[in-house]
């Protein structure tokens, strides 16, 4: 695409050519079990409508959907686990592992769908975020398939453009994935993923199945302080720094309250294995050279403790969530009838206007 074009001066929107080859975002999330059993994975566009030519060669395995980002969203991801992951569910207990992303997190329309579907079927699903930071240990996909997935994909794109009529396009991009996937007719074996293998070693690795208490030890980063941290909705162990108080203020005369929280501060901060000489580094490194403006991020989930992992399926998280919504529709509630009201209300010390007819000549 040009960075200049020729244009009316004033011009806010131009008409442009578009071939299909530039670069877009597409998310693919896949979904499989430790057997290396697969389901369709979710293939999601940024867009309005469902582009039905995007389907084509995929024979049935792909779960297509569409927002205004093409980032995953809390209802696609809702809607994806209601409607292929549980119809494959044959046991009576499934947990789906997920990492801290705020769409499996604070998501309380998947949490309703688990329950709905407990009560019509009587299989309980469970859905257990893991440790913050640690998915590189702990997740089958990142450990085992997704680095050689983008090692093949790079080298069947390079392939591809020496083939004429070869370029993979967003247009055309599923049935290629599709192909290399789940090794359908026409894949070559050197550009195959074969995820399914090493899905299994995937799970042997991160001691998920068969589960290994001994080998998650050897693998995850241990927390600095475990009993700081429960699985449960702000899990935080708070310190009791009232014996300590008395005596700052009596032997170092460290009477007000900014001094103390200066302490308590200070100490939280060794507990965590942090320095003051790195805490005065990074202070001085934003006044030197000038602290970047914040990144204004997606919601962020504020009540889940995600340091040793937990379950989002838990009934105290799930009441904070419903609590959350409440609050939200109060507040969309009160905002709509004062909006309603402002504008049935004439203004103070304005007469209505009065349209009055001129005669004919």
């Amino acid at each position: 695409m040009y960075d200049r074009v020729v244009a009316r001066k004033g011009a806010k929107q131009l008409p442009s050519q578009f071939d299909g080859t530039e670069k877009e975002s597409v998310t693919i999330l896949p979904c499989g079990n430790a057997v290396g059993i697969q389901l369709k994975f979710m293939a999601l566009y940024s867009g309005k409508v469902h582009v039905l030519s995007r389907l084509q060669d995929t024979h049935g395995p792909c779960y297509h959907v569409v927002n205004s980002s093409g980032y995953m969203g809390q209802v696609h991801f809702a809607s994806y686990v209601k409607e292929e992951v549980f119809p494959a569910r044959t046991e009576l207990k499934t947990v789906i592992f997920v990492d801290g992303h705020f769409t499996h997190v604070n998501n309380l329309r998947l949490v309703r769908y688990c329950k709905k579907f407990f009560e019509t079927t009587g299989k309980r699903v469970e859905i257990f975020c893991l440790p913050a930071g640690q998915t590189i240990h702990l997740q089958p996909f990142d450990v085992s398939a997704f680095g050689g997935v983008k090692k093949k994909w790079k080298m069947y794109l390079r392939d591809r453009r020496l083939v004429k009529g070869g370029i993979v396009t967003k247009d055309n991009l599923l049935s290629h994935v599709v192909k290399l996937w789940y090794r359908t007719e026409g894949c070559v074996d050197k550009y195959a993923f074969n995820v399914g293998e090493c899905l299994k070693s995937g799970f042997a690795k991160t001691g998920m199945f068969p589960f290994s208490p001994d080998v998650i030890r050897k693998t995850v980063k241990a927390h600095h302080d475990p009993k700081a941290f429960t699985r449960g909705i702000r899990g935080r162990v708070e310190q009791d720094f009232g014996p300590l108080f008395p005596l700052l203020k009596s032997q170092f005369n460290l009477t007000t309250e900014k001094d103390l929280g200066d302490i308590k501060e200070l100490i939280i901060l060794k507990q965590k294995g942090i320095t003051p000489g790195a805490v005065l580094a990074n202070s001085v490194q934003k006044t030197l050279f000038g602290e970047a403006p914040v990144k204004q991020r997606r919601e962020k989930n504020k009540h889940l403790c995600l340091e040793s992992g937990a379950l989002t399926t838990q009934p105290s998280f799930v009441a904070e969530l419903e609590k959350g919504e409440a609050e939200k529709a109060a507040k969309k509630a009160t905002t709509a009838v004062r909006r309603k009201t402002s504008t049935q209300e004439p203004a103070k010390g304005k007469s209505k206007a009065t349209a009055v007819k001129k005669p004919r000549k």
